[in-house]
């Protein structure tokens, strides 16, 4: 056939144009979706961004540096996941990275990286309808005509099908921040996740992978630590210029406007519902520190502060403590102040080599030689000690003593005095750390009835103001609670998640603390009274486990006899070591 047939063929013709028709309305369609990431999630995932999450998008494709302060459930991390995919697909293979990060490796990869697996799965999924569709000559409308690149994996990378990486999630131990992204410069989106618990040398980290014009960061994070890098930037008024800053409170959620009326099924079940709110209203009370980081999206600086952030409980949770079964087992117990409401808590601590579970070391199946946290075999002890804390009792409106009738007949199972005792002999514990405050001082001496010189018993008197430092702890209380918040920072508590029996977790994180008065820099922790004015239940679980971790210098406790009642004063303690300049277990 000659060339004058070809151009004679109307056939052809019509199939060459609808190509070219087709090829230019796709560049206009990536042109739209770089410009549009709301689109694109729409298009290419099938998902729908409420209102503010789209504002975030928009920040992000018109500003360098972003920074949002959110609310609890607004969808921080699932809009993470989208900017990630929609990074990645609207640009070229090989010209764009993503970067992140989060204050834990379990942040990392167990929440904004599994939304981008479940998200990439889903990009494949919609693509395979569209081609089905294309082959049986069924409408193709509403479907993607691609899917997302490569494969991403369990440990928080995205590769190309080739083995390029082109995004990462990294959370490098102190000290080591500059291993995360090293020589990683040009088209990178930077992500600090949770970025109220992320260091500021690992935020200065993401910053110096950012510096092309076509580089973004965003900081993203629930607004809980004012005295955090992201909180110290956000709160000056020279740094924050340079910042694109953005809050959303959970009050404009699709739930609390008319948007959540024109808003899919799939997108509401995922949002804060207005039973959360009014259960934090209950829990701490509106002019909390929490209600205002949590709810509101706002920073506490005229209100308490919250001790516990997240990624200090994520750190606790993530400890791995292997105590040797010879090493002496304490008790902290909380006593009830209500029969109605209140428990009484025992928790145990015991000693031992903290172990590590993974390795900070280049990831052999990176061919650029990035570094990463890779499992280990077997947990591998460590030349650091720490402490195994764990839930072991509670109960409500049991007496000191037994109860008998007119008969002289027992109604009472077992006394409160008498469950402990028996727990302490169960388990061979050496150490009762009991609070000493208020009713505690009536348990102590039903105690002393019943322990029969087995064990020591340590009055814990939180109100006690002879602390180290007056300038930094208020009291006993204060410092025993900053103790155990730094200890979990630095990993040396091993905690266990909650349960329906032990809410110790969610009750770290209403922790809240305030300057004492006329000081500069003395902690005060919220005392259960003001906790309760602000609607707030007694952290009762919390309270025995400060008990049981707080620093004791066991040297001045070298004469104290089982049976023996011993009070704590300033000389009782000391900075030094797990529990004190000794230690328990050499």
């Amino acid at each position: 056939m000659q060339s004058s047939d070809v151009l004679a063929d109307t056939g052809f013709k019509f199939s060459f144009d609808q190509e070219v028709l087709h090829q230019l309305e796709m560049q206009n369609r990536r042109r739209l979706y770089a410009e549009r990431p709301e689109i694109w999630a729409h298009d290419v995932l099938g998902v729908v961004l409420w209102s503010r999450q789209v504002e975030v998008c928009h920040s992000i494709v018109n500003h360098k540096n972003t920074m949002v302060a959110a609310g609890h459930g607004v969808g921080k991390s699932f809009l993470t996941a989208v900017l990630i995919c929609w990074w990645i697909d609207v640009h070229p293979i090989g010209e764009a990275r993503v970067l992140t990060t989060a204050p834990t490796t379990a942040q990392v990869k167990g929440i904004v990286w599994r939304e981008v697996q479940l998200l990439h799965r889903r990009s494949r999924e919609r693509y395979e309808e569209y081609k089905q569709a294309l082959e049986n000559g069924q409408s193709t409308e509403g479907l993607p005509d691609h899917a997302l690149p490569g494969y991403v994996t369990s440990q928080a990378t995205w590769k190309s099908d080739d083995g390029l990486e082109l995004g990462m999630g990294r959370t490098p131990p102190r000290g080591r921040e500059g291993d995360a992204f090293q020589g990683i410069h040009g088209g990178v989106l930077a992500i600090a996740d949770e970025a109220v618990g992320v260091s500021g040398d690992m935020i200065d980290t993401l910053r110096n992978n950012t510096t092309a014009d076509d580089d973004r960061i965003l900081m993203i994070a629930n607004p809980t630590n004012p005295a955090s890098m992201m909180g110290q930037i956000w709160n000056d008024p020279v740094k924050s210029q340079a910042w694109n800053r953005i809050t959303i409170s959970v009050l404009e959620s699709p739930h609390f406007t008319d948007e959540g009326k024109k808003l899919p099924d799939a997108v509401m079940k995922y949002l804060t519902n207005k039973q959360y709110v009014e259960d934090k209203k209950l829990e701490y009370g509106e002019d909390s520190a929490n209600y205002q980081a949590r709810v509101l999206g706002q920073w506490a600086l005229e209100t308490g502060f919250i001790l516990f952030p997240e990624d200090v409980v994520m750190a606790g949770l993530e400890t791995t403590v292997i105590p040797d079964p010879t090493d002496e087992i304490h008790v902290g117990f909380d006593v009830a102040r209500s029969e109605k409401g209140d428990w009484s808590y025992l928790y145990t601590a015991q000693e031992g080599w903290v172990h590590e579970t993974s390795e900070w070391k280049v990831d052999p199946e990176s061919p650029e030689g990035q570094y990463d946290w890779i499992p280990l075999e077997k947990p591998r002890k460590t030349n650091r000690r720490g402490l195994k804390v764990r839930y072991l009792d509670r109960w409500r409106g049991l007496p000191f003593f037994p109860i008998h009738n007119s008969e002289g007949k027992r109604t009472v199972s077992i006394a409160a005095n008498e469950r402990v005792h028996s727990h302490m002999m169960e388990l061979g514990a050496s150490q009762l750390r009991i609070d000493a405050d208020g009713m505690g001082t009536l348990m102590h001496d039903a105690m002393v009835d019943v322990s029969s010189g087995e064990y020591q018993m340590i009055r814990m008197k939180g109100g006690d103001v002879s602390t180290p430092d007056r300038n930094a702890w208020y009291n006993h209380r204060s410092w025993w609670y900053s103790t155990l918040a730094e200890k979990m920072r630095r990993g040396m508590i091993d905690i266990e998640p909650d349960a329906p029996e032990h809410m110790l977790c969610q009750q770290l994180g209403g922790i809240e603390y305030k300057f004492a008065s006329g000081t500069a820099e003395s902690i005060l922790i919220l005392s259960k009274k003001e906790m309760r004015s602000k609607g707030i239940k007694s952290p009762d679980a919390a309270d025995a486990v400060v008990y049981v971790v707080a620093d004791i210098d066991t040297e001045s406790m070298l004469g104290i006899q089982p049976g023996e009642s011993f009070s704590l004063d300033l000389d009782a303690y000391t900075n030094q070591g797990i529990y004190g300049s000794n230690s328990f277990w050499g």
